[in-house]
Order: C-alpha cells, then structure tokens, then sequence
C-alpha cells in the first residue's frame, strides 16, 4: 500500500471508533464529558494498538519477548473493548434504554464484535502496509540515494564523454583539413617539379642536339682544314712527311 494511504486510513478508523462509541454512549443517556473521553479512548488508542500489532506481526522475529508483546498488545485491545461495551450497556440499563439481560447480553456482544471488527481491519492494514524486513525501507532509500548519485556521476561522465567527442572531433576535423591542405601543397610542388623536371629533360635533348650538331661541324672543318694543310704543306715540303700524317685526321667523339 502507498504510504500515502496508510495513516489516513489509521486517522479513519480513529474516527470510525470515535465516532461508534460516541453514539453509542450519547444514545444510552451518557452525559457529553463522558461520552467525550469514551469515545476520544476508542478513537486513539485502537488505530495506535493496529499499527503495532501489524508491524509487530509482519517484521518481528517470532520470539517469547514478541509473542508475550502481542499477547498485551491484544489483551489491551479487547479489555478496551469489553470496558466501553460494558460501559454502553451500564449507560442504558441506568436510563432504562435497556430493560433485560437478553437486549443487554446483545447490544454487549455486538459492541465488541464492532469494535474488534474495526480494530481487525486496523491490524490488517498495517500488516500489509510494513514490509517484511525492518530494513527494507533503510535500504530502499540507500538504494534511491545510490541511483541518484549514480545518475549524476553518470550525467557528468556523459557530459564529459560528449566534450571529449566534441574536441575530439573539432581537432580531427582541423588536423584533417591541415593534412589535406598539406597534401595539396605537396601535390602542387610535385605537379611543378614535374612540369620543371620534364623542361629540364626537354633542355637537355636540345643541349645534347645541339652539342652534337656543333661537335659534328667542327670535326667537318677540322678534317677539312687538316686535310687542306696537309695538302698545301706537301706541295712546298722538301723534307719527310710527318709519321703523323700517316693517320687520317679524327674529329671529337660526340
């Protein structure tokens, strides 16, 4: 049962039997002060004698000290009982309401089972509404104050694993966009050291053309030249020809 619902009910059966006995003493002639603490008794000490028995019955361990417990605690409840019935049927046969044993012996025997009626719903309500364990709610409020603590500690570490994301994810985005402006740069410098590269390897066709071209003209006037020396030289010389002459005159090698 909620907890909310419990002492209610308690307060309700107060007035319950605050309210029985009250019409029962003011009905058989009993004047107001006494029908006031009567009834006040029976409203008070009944619902206080249920939450005890309920507790005691539902928590506590079944020893001699709990069951002789239990023992006054019931013997208090139907004394009270027998008191104010008896008190209810003295009131009447005083006023004449009642006027023989028979009417008395009921009107006596249904006002205890009245009020030990109310007094029994009182002790089943606070039977079920205790829980079997005197600890239980002890530890269901650690428990409450564990999953807060833990909602929070879960809260902050989501909080900080979500930061964490966030910077992590704000530093790959800016190293990845470092890296491909890097690449891209690189990729520029390589583009432009090939397109040098290839200008160079085009220079060095032409330079190598060009040497050879050269190398080749001037092996044709150096031969030519030689040629014609040795020529005009033979025409005037008296002496021996040069043993050098023997070889045919070679340019450059390309």
């Amino acid at each position: 049962m909620p907890q909310i619902w419990y002492y209610p009910l308690l307060i309700l059966i107060g007035i319950s039997e605050f309210y029985l006995n009250y019409t029962a003493f003011s009905s058989q002639g009993g004047n107001v002060l006494e029908t006031m603490i009567m009834a006040l008794s029976a409203g008070i000490v009944f619902p206080v004698l249920a939450h005890y028995v309920g507790k005691i019955l539902r928590q506590a361990e079944r020893n001699k000290a709990n069951i002789g417990l239990l023992i006054v605690l019931f013997s208090m409840a139907i004394a009270l009982a027998i008191f104010l019935a008896k008190q209810v049927v003295n009131f009447g046969i005083q006023t004449q309401n009642i006027t023989n044993d028979g009417e008395a012996n009921t009107t006596f025997a249904m006002r205890i089972l009245i009020v030990l009626g109310i007094f029994a719903i009182g002790c089943l309500i606070s039977f079920f509404n205790h829980e079997p364990s005197v600890n239980f709610l002890d530890t269901y409020s650690l428990r409450l104050k564990a999953k807060k603590e833990f909602e929070k500690i879960e809260k902050s570490v989501t909080n900080d694993n979500n930061a964490e994301k966030q910077k992590y994810g704000d530093n790959f985005a800016t190293i990845e966009k470092e890296l491909h402006e890097a690449i891209h740069n690189e990729n520029s410098r390589i583009s432009q050291l090939s397109n040098k590269f290839r200008e160079a390897e085009r220079d060095l066709v032409k330079t190598k053309d060009y040497q050879k071209h050269t190398i080749e003209t001037i092996n044709q006037w150096y031969i030519l030249t030689t040629n014609e020396y040795r020529s005009e030289n033979s025409i005037y010389r008296t002496q021996k020809t040069p043993k050098s002459w023997e070889k045919e005159p070679e340019g450059l090698k390309v």
